[in-house]
């Protein structure tokens, strides 16, 4: 455990000097993500002091919301899953149950040309369903998924993995809470011919290909066929570096890639981020924020 700690304090020292420098204060490449990561150290390393750090981050950031966009990766609905996550880990506690009332109707309230705006993004997400599915509200998944039938059917969109990955991850959450299960499995189908479709034209990440592997694993035979889909990344590798690079799909998603990494090669990875700094190295995507988490929980997971 001790190498595991000695990189967790190097991640937190460079987060606590070098996070008021971050231009944004989304939940990918803003302040978001340092703060995140304070609340899961806090409690880690079980020193009240970052949590406050987190807290005091939170709270300048909530002044802030309505210069937001909509867009999960840096927008409204990140954060908004933001404050979900935190108060479901038990992380700040409250008596007030509308706490994201506000941001529960704006999002709501997005429609297809929402989504068609946010897949032009750096990093294209399915906004309301990640926001819908996280909130665990039936009605609100439902017609998210409705939404998500609409845009797929679409003509002559190029969508990217990134995108479609998420749109996945919805899917198969609202099967497993047995929501919609005909439409899931229609969707899922066409998921698949867009997929199949986005790897022929090699649009995608490195990055993307790792979350696609993780959701494999969970395509179970009964909402689609587990083989055709491990077929798509059959001759495909992914370096080790990528895995490095999308600890963020351990707190999105739930999955992790850092257990086939050996620990030595996680401490150089760090090393060279902190060496070589960069704003967006303190990230949650494909930053130290990002990778933090991850390292905390499989550390928290290990533990009897």
């Amino acid at each position: 455990m001790e190498i595991h700690d000695q990189i967790l304090r190097k991640i937190a020292n460079t987060l606590f000097s070098n996070m008021q420098k971050m231009p944004y204060l989304g939940l990918f490449s803003g302040r978001l993500g340092p703060a995140l990561f304070f609340f899961y150290y806090g409690r880690y390393s079980n020193k009240y002091i970052y949590s406050i750090i987190a807290n005091d981050c939170i709270d300048a950031i909530y002044g802030k919301i309505h210069n937001m966009t909509k867009e999960f990766a840096d927008g409204l609905t990140g954060f908004g899953w933001t404050i979900n996550h935190i108060v479901e880990n038990h992380f700040v506690e409250t008596d007030d149950d509308n706490t994201l009332d506000e941001v529960d109707e704006i999002v709501k309230n997005m429609d297809i040309s929402n989504f068609m705006y946010e897949m032009s993004s750096e990093t294209p997400l399915c906004s309301k369903g990640l926001y819908a599915i996280a909130r665990n509200d039936k009605d609100f998944i439902t017609s998210t998924l409705m939404q998500c039938k609409e845009l797929l059917e679409q003509k002559d969109i190029r969508f990217s993995l990134c995108y479609l990955n998420s749109v996945l991850h919805i899917v198969i959450r609202a099967y497993k809470a047995d929501i919609e299960l005909a439409l899931c499995r229609y969707l899922i189908e066409a998921i698949y011919g867009h997929v199949a479709s986005t790897l022929e034209k090699k649009h995608y990440s490195e990055s993307d290909l790792v979350t696609l592997q993780h959701f494999i694993r969970h395509i179970g035979q009964d909402i689609s066929e587990p083989a055709k889909w491990k077929l798509l990344l059959e001759d495909i590798k992914i370096s080790q570096k990528a895995i490095l690079s999308s600890c963020w799909n351990y707190l999105i998603y739930g999955e992790s890639g850092l257990k086939q990494v050996n620990i030595s090669d996680i401490n150089m990875f760090v090393d060279d981020l902190i060496c070589n700094l960069r704003y967006q190295d303190l990230a949650l995507y494909s930053g130290l924020s990002g990778l933090g988490i991850e390292l905390i929980k499989l550390n928290e997971n290990r533990i009897p």
